[in-house]
């Protein structure tokens, strides 16, 4: 179990070592972590979300900057201690107000149900949130989760929330016009998770068929899954050396023999190999270095294998760039880490990226607020117009691959997309003096634009492009 000494940022940290560590699977893997961005990915609708951001009509300007962005959907928690302050009590005036407001404006809802309320907890429960909450955590009130006591009373509860919103007519929150058909059950309860881990097993399969009941069609997502990279490192998908923790670079061994590690997996390993009945999309959080994300999936995607089902994978937190302290922020860094996250992620088939965030605040840290696009609130920081001339660009996109450069230099990416309007690549290099090379490409010219929206015209001579790369990302697109 979670030690309940950590904070909350601590606890994520030993989460991003161990959380999936394991020793089942086969290792090495560069092979396979390449395969997994030259795989051809397609695409049926824009991948473009917000995380953590709740719509109001009331809130005009906020309102229209997140319009602004182009994004089509958002995700925020939908709370037991919240809609039901007690039992049978239902208070549904905040869901409703975001809802509505999603709806008025064409924007997709994705809730995480969040199981736990002060009335509806084990005295161990609401023991453990109480420390939490005295340690300045900034969810106390369901930062540690468990199996609720009364599963029947619970059940009840997730039927009746999804009925109010599946739009079916039956029950429906007064005005609703599509509904939702998406939901996600507890967020990050790979670090959160207080019980056993057949208690949270039983969880999920009391969850989802609470959802089923209400709406058959309802996509399950399974929530938030942090720390990845372990599980990665632990088998041999990522080297010994490319995780830090604490200025201190972590191996394969150390993930291993951490004496949490057992607790940590055994909560996946159950939901992974029993619980594939229980959901129908792999949601996963990523902050951190970008170029883990080809191993995360390559790890996500052999494990649903290796059990012998396959479920599409989203992010439902993505961002970066995510320093440590304000002062090693820039504006720069920020603007790339839009697009390499973005770009990387699309490469690897991660088929929705919700961006961690619009509006920022200070509560976990300067490491997530040097992510947000607005912060202080009102400050729209330069990353806001990259993620909008990324989302322009990437409009109508139909596929994603990597395109491999010379005995695939993993320094230098380029990446192509086919989007309804015809083919555009983004490229970049992290080589300290960049890199010059040159590429086949189609047209006679090319339009190069920069993350701040600068654009050059570019000549191809004989099928073949000359780039000059640094570690700030461009766009090319064919224009004849």
């Amino acid at each position: 179990m979670i030690n309940t000494r950590f904070s909350p940022i601590t606890a994520i940290l030993v989460s991003v070592a161990l959380v999936l560590a394991s020793a089942a699977l086969a290792a090495p893997k560069d092979d396979r972590v390449r395969e997994v961005e030259q795989t051809v990915r397609h695409f049926t609708e824009s991948p473009f979300a917000i995380h953590g951001y709740r719509p109001s009509l009331e809130k005009q300007d906020d309102l229209q900057i997140f319009l602004d962005t182009g994004a089509h959907a958002t995700r925020t928690g939908l709370t037991r201690y919240s809609t039901e302050p007690e039992e049978g009590t239902f208070d549904w005036i905040r869901p409703d107000k975001s809802i509505s407001a999603n709806e008025e404006i064409g924007t997709t809802t994705l809730p995480w149900l969040v199981s736990s309320s002060p009335w509806a907890q084990t005295e161990r429960l609401r023991d453990l949130n109480k420390q939490a909450a005295d340690r300045g955590s900034p969810s106390g009130s369901y930062q540690n989760l468990e199996l609720p006591p009364d599963l029947d009373s619970y059940r009840r509860w997730v039927t009746t929330v999804v009925e109010r919103y599946d739009g079916d007519g039956v029950d429906d929150m007064p005005g609703l016009k599509e509904g939702i058909h998406a939901w996600q059950i507890e967020n990050e309860w790979t670090w959160r998770w207080s019980g056993t881990p057949e208690e949270l097993l039983e969880l999920h399969r009391v969850a989802s068929e609470a959802v089923r009941a209400a709406d058959p069609a309802a996509k399950i997502v399974l929530g938030g899954l942090t720390g990845i990279e372990g599980a990665a490192l632990a088998d041999g998908y990522l080297d010994d050396g490319s995780i830090i923790v604490g200025g201190k670079p972590v191996t394969a061994e150390i993930v291993r023999e951490h004496p949490a590690a057992k607790e940590i997996f055994a909560r996946i390993n159950i939901i992974f190999d029993r619980g594939a009945d229980y959901f129908d999309v792999v949601s996963l959080h990523k902050y951190g270095s970008y170029d883990h994300i080809p191993a995360c999936v390559a790890w996500l995607e052999d494990k649903m294998a290796a059990n012998g089902y396959s479920r599409p994978i989203i992010g439902t937190e993505i961002g970066g760039p995510f320093i440590a302290s304000q002062e090693a922020y820039t504006d720069q860094t920020h603007r790339d880490a839009v697009v390499k996250y973005h770009v990387v992620s699309l490469a690897c088939g991660i088929q929705q990226i919700y961006w961690s965030a619009l509006f920022g605040g200070g509560t976990w840290g300067p490491s997530y607020t040097n992510t947000n696009f607005v912060y202080p609130k009102g400050n729209i920081r330069p990353a806001y117009y990259t993620y909008q001339l990324l989302v322009k660009k990437l409009a109508g996109i139909k596929s994603a691959v990597r395109i491999p450069v010379e005995n695939w230099d993993p320094e230098t990416r380029i990446y192509k997309f086919e989007r309804e309007s015809g083919p555009i690549y983004i490229a970049w290099s992290e080589r300290i003096n960049g890199r010059h090379l040159t590429v086949p490409i189609e047209g006679k010219t090319v339009r190069q634009t920069d993350v701040r929206a600068n654009e050059t015209s570019l000549p191809v001579h004989k099928g073949r492009l000359v780039l000059d790369l640094t570690a700030s990302p461009v766009f090319i697109e064919p224009v004849d």
